[in-house]
């Protein structure tokens, strides 16, 4: 009878040292942002807000503005100066996600223990962490190199113009597959897209893809930390959006979305089928009105009279 209090005194020790092993792990996991940004100051500051709420360390953004282009110095100057946001001057060029993402790897992998590869209009969500540090600091993902998250798609709510509204506030719905009666070909290219988390310290690794990133990374996991053998592809199939997901406010207002497809991009600005295509994608996932019609329309030049005759059932064919 006198070994049952030693005994639990014993466990209770070394639950105790176990408890401690696990906030020191977690004190010394160092999480990282990388992302590209060009026409964002409206958003970034939200952007940034979010991941300091979720624990990040830090977030490096490589500035893809305009050599004359808007600065995001103006707009997080304190982030800057604190030390939390690092900014990196890739103003003029093109096609830069793919050499940012690298570079991002390349010269932080032996800082950082887990990297985010997301973009501006992407916010993580995890259900029952507010840290994401908790959450990655699970056993079930010690064997993992990756993981990917999918997306939860944003729909334009309504508004055609932009506000100086946060996004979660002026987007909360989420689109919905099953109301609409579009070609598949549209919703295909948006459906169960994923983003990544990546280890640090991998050598050998060269990004192709901004949503797989290397089709060679072994030991690939979904966020319950479960190994995945499917086929590598931008979608991961039967996603459980219940728990862990990242909002994609990859729409926002008509007129927003105008801007993101058209800044710097050529063939939107004059090619007619490039238009039409994102034009296309659009309304696969947001609702067609009269009003939103007339607003393309004058802002591209374009005539959308196929929209207006197929009363919501689109099977044009670009």
């Amino acid at each position: 009878m006198k070994c049952k209090p030693l005994i639990q005194k014993c466990i209770f020790i070394l639950l105790f040292l176990f408890y401690l092993v696990i906030k020191l792990y977690k004190k010394f996991i160092k999480v990282c942002v990388c992302t590209c940004g060009k026409k964002e100051n409206l958003y970034a500051k939200e952007f940034i807000q979010h991941y300091i709420k979720y624990g990040v360390d830090k977030i490096f953004i490589y500035d893809n503005n305009d050599i004359d282009g808007e600065r995001f110095n103006n707009v997080l100057s304190d982030y800057i100066n604190s030390g939390f946001v690092k900014i990196l001057d890739w103003r003029g060029k093109t096609q830069i996600q793919m050499p940012a993402f690298n570079h991002c790897y390349q010269t932080n992998k032996n800082i950082y223990n887990y990297f985010i590869f997301f973009d501006m209009d992407e916010f993580i969500y995890l259900k029952d962490f507010i840290n994401i540090k908790d959450y990655l600091s699970q056993n079930h993902f010690k064997k993992c190199n990756i993981i990917y998250f999918n997306h939860v798609l944003h729909t334009d709510n309504e508004h055609i113009q932009y506000s100086n509204h946060s996004l979660i506030e002026r987007f909360p719905e989420i689109e919905n597959i099953t109301r609409m009666n579009h070609s598949s070909k549209y919703i295909n290219v948006l459906k169960d897209v994923i983003k990544s988390i990546l280890v640090g310290k991998l050598n050998n690794i060269t990004f192709l893809n901004p949503h797989f990133l290397d089709p060679n990374i072994k030991n690939r996991c979904n966020g319950f930390g479960e190994l995945l053998k499917q086929k590598i592809s931008i979608h991961l199939q039967n996603p459980d959006y219940s728990f862990y997901y990242f909002d994609h406010y990859y729409f926002k207002s008509s007129q927003e979305y105008i801007t993101k497809f058209s800044k710097g991009n050529v063939f939107f600005k004059h090619v007619k089928k490039f238009q039409l295509y994102y034009l296309y994608l659009y309304f696969a996932f947001n609702k067609i009105t009269q009003k939103k019609l007339d607003f393309f329309e004058r802002q591209t030049g374009l005539d959308l009279g196929i929209f207006r005759n197929t009363s919501g059932n689109i099977l044009y064919k670009l």
